[in-house]
């Protein structure tokens, strides 16, 4: 065939895959620096249920996470578009705990967070479709899951800055609700959050760098402790990254079951904490910063060093730290206090703690019942509860069924407690507290 035959031929080839080129980019959404045809939607998901434990997702039919503890968070997970439902159910279990129905679109992009009680479960569900800032600026949201708390105000300040005189950056977020996003400077920056028209502080994030052409989720939510909350940070970025941004404010306290030190000082990081606390005795809560310690216990008066090591305090909770077991023999370690309110307000919130020194484990039996089945040293019970009265506590040994103690404790309504056992098997005690 001739030559120029052959051109016009070439020309036009050129000419329809040039228009096919056209077509295809026409069809095509710029997303995150890139072309997408297709953009599926995904949803994360965010554990903040303290009181309820481990969960399954599931998403239609389709199982996104499994055994999802309390502050573990799941990236970005591809749903089906259409309406699904959001089933959770807590781990081992079939039945669901909280289903809900969404639509999802093509683009889209939802946070979803389960908070509240194991009688109460709630949810809140927010999208993410939100366009990130330009250069030197990021954009922040606070979402409220702190359960049992009221309104939130957040605070976005230069480090160090005093709150007395400043506005918040977010205010007014109710329980089970979230802001709208907030654009503000990046850079080194002090979070905190308080409650709604107060400057007391509920969580500081201490000095954080809010990174620019960034977005963020904050959660508050909580460790059981009344007086604070904690935070996880979700980023809007492509994979859906999710963290704990641990407050620096911790409450503690120490309980003395070592009966060989009628006295004793908590010293943390070489400082004094908690003086002078009485064998039997259980102190009052303080303020301490969260985290990992170097914590210490001295016989008040003296330089001796009965224990010292490495105790972790958690950020935004509140804690007990034990120090039990006889002379020479002495060892710590750490409760987790749920000081949350009982779920029937006639009823008061209980748990049971074996700190003995001799190794001995027992039931415990209320009024005749058992109510905590056998309790290893150095371990708590699950809270229960029971209607505001006067209670005979019968502690008994699994392996004789004897009871090698019994008292009367009363409790009254609205209130959480714990009962320690502490002592020898000649010289048991019980020590009851009133946590909240």
């Amino acid at each position: 065939m001739p030559v120029s035959a052959r051109v016009p031929r070439a020309r036009f080839a050129w000419l329809s895959l040039a228009v096919l080129l056209v077509a295809v980019v026409a069809g095509c959404t710029l997303k995150s620096g890139g072309y997408n045809t297709v953009s599926p939607p995904k949803i994360r998901f965010f554990n903040a249920g303290m009181d309820i434990g481990s969960i399954d997702v599931t998403i239609g039919t389709i199982a996104i996470a499994g055994g999802l503890n309390f502050e573990v968070f799941t990236s970005y997970a591809t749903a089906q578009t259409g309406p699904q439902d959001i089933t959770i159910s807590l781990s081992g279990t079939t039945t669901p705990f909280v289903q809900t129905t969404q639509s999802f679109s093509n683009g889209d992009r939802f946070s979803y967070v389960l908070y509240g009680r194991a009688a109460s479960p709630q949810t809140i569900l927010v999208s993410d479709a939100e366009d990130l800032p330009g250069g030197g600026k990021t954009k922040i949201r606070l979402i409220n899951a702190a359960t049992e708390q009221g309104p939130l105000d957040f605070y976005v300040t230069n480090p160090g800055t005093d709150l007395t005189n400043e506005a918040p950056t977010i205010t007014g977020i109710t329980l089970g609700a979230a802001s709208p996003f907030v654009e503000i400077d990046a850079g080194s920056r002090e979070l905190r959050i308080t409650p709604t028209g107060s400057k007391s502080v509920l969580w500081d994030s201490g000095q954080v760098n809010l990174a620019d052409r960034n977005a963020y989720n904050f959660v508050a939510y909580s460790r059981g402790n009344p007086r604070l909350v904690n935070v996880g940070l979700m980023t809007l970025d492509t994979l859906g990254s999710g963290t704990l941004q641990p407050s620096t404010l911790t409450d503690v306290r120490l309980v003395n079951a070592t009966p060989a030190t009628p006295l004793v000082d908590m010293l943390v990081d070489g400082n004094v904490h908690i003086g002078s606390v009485a064998y039997g005795v259980a102190s009052n809560y303080q303020a301490d910063v969260g985290g990992s310690h170097t914590v210490s216990f001295q016989p008040t008066g003296q330089s001796t060093t009965l224990l010292s090591g490495s105790l972790t305090f958690p950020p935004g909770g509140a804690s007990t730290i034990a120090l039990v077991g006889a002379a020479g023999a002495q060892q710590s370690f750490v409760l987790q206090d749920l000081n949350f309110l009982p779920i029937t307000p006639t009823n008061a919130r209980i748990r049971v703690v074996n700190l003995r020194s001799d190794a001995g484990s027992f039931e415990t039996f209320v009024n005749g019942t058992l109510v905590v089945g056998t309790l290893a040293p150095e371990l708590p019970s699950l809270y229960f509860e029971l209607p505001a009265a006067t209670y005979t506590f019968a502690f008994v040994d699994p392996s004789t069924s004897a009871t090698v103690l019994q008292e009367s404790i009363n409790v009254a309504a609205g209130h959480t407690y714990s009962v320690f056992v502490m002592g020898t098997s000649d010289a048991l005690r019980d020590v009851v507290t009133l946590d909240r």
